[in-house]
C-alpha cells in the first residue's frame, strides 16, 4: 500500500521563494498578539517584492486538487484563455511561518479603509486596478500589509460553494469543480443584529447585508492538507455566530469592479462585496461557543472548526492518508 504524503508547503520551488519573500514576518515570544488594526504592522514594512517571471499556464489532464496544485503554482487555464498569474501565486500560497503578530480587525471601516488608501496611491501612479495587472502594483499592496497574515472578529454571515462542471471553475484551482477542488467563499459581517437574524433563518442573509460583509477563502489544497475539519456541514452548523478568522491578507483584483466592490466611488446598487481586500487563504477559524454569542479576543470560548489547529495559523500538515487500491479485474 503507497502512501501520500502531504506537504508543508507547495510543491513548487518557485511558491517556497514567493513564501519566504512576500512576507518575511517578525518572530514574536507569543504565537498570536492581539491588536485592533491591520494597517502599518511589521509585516506590511517588510513585504519584499517577489522576482522572476510569472507565466499563464494551459491545464493539461489535471487530475484533481493535489495534481494541480503540485504542478501548477499559478494555476492554468484553457487554451486561448488567460487570468492574473501573480494573484493567483498569492492565493495558492500555503507557506506560513509559525509565530507571527495577528492583528484582528473588529469592524469594517478597516478594511474599506485599505481600499481608500489603495485608490489614493492608484490615482497618483495613474495606472487602473484590472483584472490582469495585480502585480504592477505589488508594492503599494505590499505597504498595505497584502502578504502578512492577519485577522478579523466578527459574524458567520453566509457560505458559497461554488461547485462547477469541469472546465468551468477558477483557475487558481486548475477550473477543477467538485467540492473539495474549489474555493470556500464565505462572507464575515460586523452587525449583531444581522448575526441574530442568520442564527434564526441562514437564508435571511439580503443583498444590503452582503455588500457590508468582507469575503474570506478556504481554498481546497490548504483545506486537504492542514484542515480536513472545513467543511460545508461545519460552517453551516454555526452560521450566524461570532468567529475568529486568520489568513492572508489579500486583495484580490478580479472584483475590483464597480458592480461588485461597494469601496468603488463609482460602485452600483449591483455591488456584493464592501471591499476588495480579503483573508485568502484563511488559515485559521474559530467559533464563539458563549451562550452569548459574543467572546472576546483573548475569550476562552473560542473553539476550532473542525478540530484542533495551530494558533498562529501557522501551516502544520495532518497526518498522510493512504490512497485506496484499485480493485483487481476478475
Amino acid at each position: 500500500m503507497t502512501r501520500r504524503t502531504r506537504p508543508t508547503s507547495p510543491a513548487s520551488t518557485n511558491n517556497h521563494a514567493f513564501a519566504r519573500r512576500v512576507a518575511p514576518l517578525a518572530p514574536l515570544a507569543l504565537s498570536l498578539i492581539m491588536q485592533p488594526g491591520i494597517t502599518g504592522s511589521t509585516a506590511a514594512k517588510k513585504n519584499v517584492p517577489v522576482t522572476g517571471d510569472l507565466q499563464v499556464a494551459i491545464c493539461d489532464r489535471v487530475e484533481g486538487s493535489d495534481d494541480c496544485h503540485t504542478r501548477f503554482p499559478t494555476g492554468c487555464t484553457s487554451p486561448g484563455s488567460t487570468y492574473d498569474p501573480f494573484l493567483n501565486l498569492l492565493k495558492n500560497k500555503t507557506d506560513f511561518p509559525a509565530a507571527v503578530a495577528v492583528n484582528f480587525a473588529t469592524s469594517l471601516d478597516t478594511f474599506t479603509q485599505l481600499d481608500q488608501q489603495f485608490q489614493s496611491k492608484e490615482k497618483q501612479m495613474g495606472e487602473t486596478l484590472n483584472d490582469h495587472n495585480h502585480r504592477d502594483f505589488e508594492t503599494v499592496f505590499g505597504q498595505l500589509g497584502e502578504g502578512s497574515l492577519q485577522g478579523a472578529i466578527g459574524y458567520l454571515e453566509y457560505l458559497v460553494v461554488q461547485k462547477k462542471a469541469p472546465g468551468d471553475g477558477e483557475t487558481c484551482n486548475c477550473k477543477l469543480g467538485n467540492e473539495d477542488e474549489v474555493d470556500f467563499h464565505i462572507g464575515i459581517g460586523f452587525d449583531p443584529k444581522v448575526a441574530a437574524n442568520v442564527r434564526s433563518d441562514p437564508n435571511s442573509i439580503t443583498h444590503a447585508d452582503k455588500q457590508k460583509s468582507i469575503i474570506v477563502e478556504m481554498t481546497p489544497h490548504f483545506r486537504a492538507n492542514f484542515q480536513p475539519g472545513w467543511t460545508p456541514d461545519a460552517l453551516n452548523q454555526v452560521m450566524g455566530r461570532k468567529v475568529k478568522v486568520v489568513g492572508q491578507l489579500m486583495a484580490d483584483n478580479d472584483h475590483n469592479l464597480k458592480s461588485q466592490n461597494c469601496a468603488l466611488p463609482n460602485a452600483t446598487n449591483l455591488c456584493w462585496r464592501a471591499t476588495i481586500w480579503e483573508l485568502h487563504p484563511v488559515t485559521k477559524f474559530q467559533v464563539c461557543m458563549a451562550t452569548n454569542n459574543d467572546c472576546d479576543v483573548n475569550s476562552p470560548d473560542w473553539v476550532d472548526l473542525g478540530g484542533a489547529s495551530d494558533e498562529s495559523g501557522a501551516t502544520t500538515p495532518v497526518a498522510p492518508k493512504a490512497k485506496k487500491k484499485k480493485a483487481a479485474n476478475t
